[in-house]
């Protein structure tokens, strides 16, 4: 007999990791095992409600040095389930263990530096890719902003270089915004905490 599975669209960013956390874990509490994601799509299959937490860590190691980090949290009871964009998924089984025992972090300080080393690893990387595709494209996107100035009527493919220059940009301030406000809400959350 073949498990049941199904893939459900979820998008969740920086500022929503323990969302994403506590969705999955009631995911599981309803019949639906976590398998894996892409980022946005979670794929799941069907098993006996389970008292299970998940838990997210960008721990900020190259894939070859993860080994000795994955060993440890497996001492404590952490099953691995897979890394996408530098997180790493974890698993534990909440039965009859205690609170402290269901958190990878030991305390705020650790939440905030998890969400500072993304923010650093990743933020530079999405600035340059948009800096490069602005670059790749700059005198299309010059010409059509002279038209445009000038009031001269845009062709279709004018209209979309127009379309997806501002939707990058909106992307990329949203983006920043999201960014920079969780990192700011978490700070504050965790150092009222200590």
């Amino acid at each position: 007999m073949m498990n049941e599975t199904k893939r459900v669209f979820g998008y969740f960013t920086i500022a929503d990791w323990e969302r994403e956390q506590n969705w999955l874990t009631e995911m599981s509490a309803q019949g639906w095992r976590f398998v894996k994601t892409n980022g946005f799509f979670y794929t799941f299959e069907r098993c006996e409600p389970e008292q299970v937490v998940y838990r997210l860590d960008y721990s900020g190691l190259r894939k070859g040095d993860r080994g000795d980090y994955y060993a440890m949290l497996r001492d404590y009871g952490w099953e691995y389930l897979q890394d996408i964009n530098g997180f790493s998924y974890f698993r534990k089984p909440a039965d009859g263990a205690s609170e402290a025992d269901l958190e990878l972090f030991s305390d705020g300080a650790s939440r905030i530096k998890m969400v500072k080393k993304f923010l650093v690893a990743k933020m530079p990387l999405i600035y340059l890719l948009y800096i490069a595709a602005i670059l790749i494209s700059a005198e299309r996107y010059c010409d059509v902003l002279k038209k445009l100035l000038h009031g001269e009527s845009l062709q279709s493919g004018e209209v979309m270089i127009l379309l997806t220059l501002a939707f990058m940009t909106s992307m990329l301030i949203f983006m920043t915004v999201q960014s920079v406000r969780a990192y700011r809400r978490i700070k504050k959350e965790y150092q009222n905490r200590a």
